[in-house]
């Protein structure tokens, strides 16, 4: 539960659309690693460029989240958490 004074986001808004980007872009990695071991370098191709481009709409979405948040990495334990837990979700990518 958010400290009082905390507008949280809601989970079906751009997290939810970032988990799926995040899972959609496994596939496509996939796909090129598997597209890559039978030589269809085609296939890889689109593969990465399919995971590129998710990427850099995972990233997007993460700038506008941080942009519109209502708190900031100084509001306490919440805050703390929350930048600290996405920033390691955005630095993984």
């Amino acid at each position: 539960m958010p400290p009082h004074g905390i507008i949280t986001f809601s989970t079906w808004g751009v997290p939810f659309l970032n988990t799926i980007i995040l899972v959609l872009s496994g596939f496509t990695v996939t796909w090129a690693h598997k597209a890559i071991c039978i030589s269809k370098f085609e296939q890889t191709r689109i593969a990465l460029l399919l995971t590129i481009f998710l990427a850099i709409m995972f990233t997007n979405l993460q700038i506008c989240e941080y942009i519109e948040s209502s708190y900031n990495i100084g509001d306490g334990i919440y805050g703390s958490v929350f930048f600290m837990l996405t920033d390691f979700m955005v630095f993984t990518y």
